[in-house]
Order: structure tokens, then sequence, then C-alpha cells
């Protein structure tokens, strides 16, 4: 009997630190989950209203667009983000040799829709990237090229998609504005040039990148990097780095997957 009464206490003492583990470890978690909320590493604040008016008009028209349209829904909101300011990345910014006079910028979205925003992203085969901007104010060069930057069977890979899109060949309104969409989807691309010519936007403002649609089957994450070089007027390209354009991910649920 003595035995028995031992072994039960020995059970039962187990079983308390077992319990009384779990509950620190549940309270450990609740503190770092709260922490990172407060400290905005998790459920980031949305991105500020662009500084520039015309752009902030033009993304209101087109949200509204794309909320009457079937098919496509606004499931995520980025920003076009200089690389140095941009939390966690902006540890990189400086480590590549690059040109103090040639500062880079990133298309962010919140990484896996709720984390720090982060420049790689994961485009589903239907959906969309949309950035809706201005023409960078005059510099000797710019150009936006999207990277497939990695994928889990090859790695870091950074090829790019396609040509870039330069200061020679970026489409813009005879005001500046422009589209950049990245997808690889034909009806999502239609539905979303129908929504930005209807917000205002000449369909000869439209700059569209193409996935290869067989990047979708490994599981690719993607990048946009605008490169700017030696601003004329270094105040006017201080406020463009920092003017908040805004960047959609649009969620399509139509049946097309046609590329």
């Amino acid at each position: 009997r003595h035995r028995g009464e031992l072994h039960r206490e020995l059970v039962t003492a187990r079983d308390s630190r077992k319990m009384l583990c779990c509950h620190l470890t549940t309270a450990a978690l609740a503190v770092l989950i709260g922490a990172s909320v407060w400290a905005g590493l998790l459920f980031p604040p949305l991105p500020p209203r662009s500084t520039d008016p015309d752009v902030a008009a033009l993304k209101d028209a087109f949200a509204a667009q794309i909320a009457a349209t079937a098919g496509l829904t606004i499931s995520g909101v980025g920003e076009l983000k200089r690389d140095r300011d941009t939390a966690g990345w902006s540890l990189l910014a400086d480590h590549f040799g690059s040109n103090p006079n040639t500062p880079y910028m990133f298309t962010v979205l919140p990484f896996l829709g709720f984390a720090l925003p982060s420049p790689i992203m994961h485009v589903r085969q239907r959906d969309a990237v949309v950035l809706l901007a201005r023409r960078p104010p005059s510099a000797e060069y710019i150009s936006f090229t999207t990277f497939a930057a990695w994928t889990p069977r090859r790695g870091v890979v950074f090829g790019s998609l396609a040509d870039s899109v330069n200061h020679l060949s970026l489409n813009a309104s005879a005001s500046g504005l422009f589209a950049h969409i990245v997808t690889s989807n034909r009806r999502t691309y239609s539905l979303v040039e129908r929504a930005l010519v209807a917000s205002g936007l000449p369909a000869a403002a439209i700059n569209l990148v193409v996935i290869p649609a067989h990047l979708h089957a490994e599981w690719t994450q993607f990048e946009t990097v605008l490169r700017l070089f030696r601003f004329a007027n270094q105040t006017e390209g201080s406020l463009y780095l920092r003017s908040h354009h805004p960047l959609l991910y649009l969620s399509a649920s139509h049946a097309d997957e046609a590329a």
C-alpha cells in the first residue's frame, strides 16, 4: 500500500509539473504575440494614404471598381517602399555595394498576410499584384524589375521575369500616372485593365509583367524592385521615396485558369 500511495504521489507531482509548464508556455506565447501585435510585427497597420493626391484618388476609384467586379477582391494592401525604410530589410540595404545615389524601392505586402511588410511575396496562379503610382521625378535612370526570387526546390534564384520597365519604356498617362501589374492569368488581367480604365487611367498607361505559368507549380516567391539613379532634384526625389504609392493584392475567384 505504501508503494502504491508513493507511486500516485509521484504521478500527481509529474502531472502538476506538466500542467504548470503548459500554463507557462501558453502565457509566454500570449505575451509574445501581444508584444508582436503592439510593436507592429504581426498584423501591422495599413500603409499611410499616398501623399500624392492624384495617386490616392486613383486608388480610391480603382478599389471601388474592384468592389463592383465579380471574380476579384482586394485581399492585401501594401505600398512602394524604400529598402532602408522597410523594417528588417533595412539591415541589408547598404550591404551590397550600392551607390548612395542609387536608392532602391520594393513593392511590399505583409508577409504571409499578417506579418511585417516584405518585398518577397507569393502570387497565386489566378491572382494579380497591382501598383498604382506616378512616374518618378526626373532622374538619369529608373527601372522596375520583377524577379523570381526564391523557390523551395532551387533556393535563391533572383532571375528577372522579363526586361526591366525603364525610363524609356514606362507606360504612363499625360500626367505621369501609371499601373504596374504582375500576373499570369489573362482573365484576371482583362478584369484589372477594365477596372483601371473605368477608374480614369488610360489603357496606354498600364504596364504588365507576365509570370510564366510553370513557376506557380514551384511555389515561387517574387519581388519587384524599383532602381533610381541620381535625381535631377534631390528634394523632389526624397519626397517621392516617401510618397506611399499603394500596392494591392487581388485574389481571383473566377474559374478561368488560362495563362
